[in-house]
């Protein structure tokens, strides 16, 4: 018998399926929190009877906007209308609005449901560009960490924030040392027209390049080729 192989999907095929695996999940959700959102508010009505049938279906909506987005959030708000129609909305057991009041509060639900998921997907596509932004932030500042050029960041005026491995071996002082220091007065950096010139020129023109005399902790006097970006 002959070698059997096992042979992957093409990446398209692979995408297609993840989708199609993404959307069973997100919609899933919304149907799991209308269904709880229903049963909920069922089990009030001992203590509030016909009233406020949409109060628990608008959480069920916020939360699947929280969760899976928009779509999936505005899938959450018919859902919670049919729900609401045969479940919650007398008479009760069949889709039938009864009177003015149960039509204007059918359109309110809907308006507000639909004002939910659209500020929780707003809120849910800003929380993932913000892991997304760390994510990559993470990523370039490894990248820096392992170059072997001397790299610092810091704030204008202010401590060092950041001290890559690069510093590390240059100045002979540990990126824990490094770190909250002033960089003028941890190297005692000099100029040749003087700090106070090229920090104004940095400051008005955004960039600065040119030699600087430094002093180690340990003695050593050092001339490096500087090269500063005002970010």
């Amino acid at each position: 018998m002959g070698d059997q192989k096992g042979v992957n999907p093409p990446p398209a095929t692979s995408g297609r399926l993840n989708l199609v695996k993404e959307g069973f999940l997100s919609y899933g959700v919304a149907l799991t929190c209308v269904a709880l959102a229903t049963w909920v508010r069922l089990l009030l009505d001992p203590l509030v009877g016909n009233q406020f049938p949409f109060a628990t279906l608008l959480l069920a909506i916020l939360l699947t906007a929280w969760l899976r987005g928009f779509l999936p959030a505005l899938f959450a708000v018919l859902l919670g209308a049919f729900a609401a129609d045969y479940f919650l909305l007398p008479i009760r057991g069949k889709f039938d609005l009864v009177g003015t009041d149960q039509y204007v509060g059918l359109a309110l639900y809907s308006a507000t449901g639909l004002g939910i998921a659209m500020l929780g997907g707003i809120m849910r596509r800003a929380q993932h560009r913000a892991a997304t932004d760390a994510t990559a932030a993470c990523r370039q500042a490894a990248l820096l960490n392992q170059s072997y050029d001397a790299i610092l960041v810091w704030d204008w005026q202010g401590p060092i924030r950041f001290w890559n491995r690069g510093a590390e071996r240059l100045y002979g002082i540990s990126q824990a040392d490094a770190l909250g220091q002033l960089s003028q007065t941890l190297l005692r950096t000099q100029a040749q027209a003087g700090t106070a010139d090229f920090t104004e020129e940095l400051e008005h023109a955004g960039y600065w390049e040119g030699e600087l005399e430094q002093t180690t902790p340990d003695g050593r006097q050092l001339i490096v080729e500087s090269r500063m970006v005002l970010i």
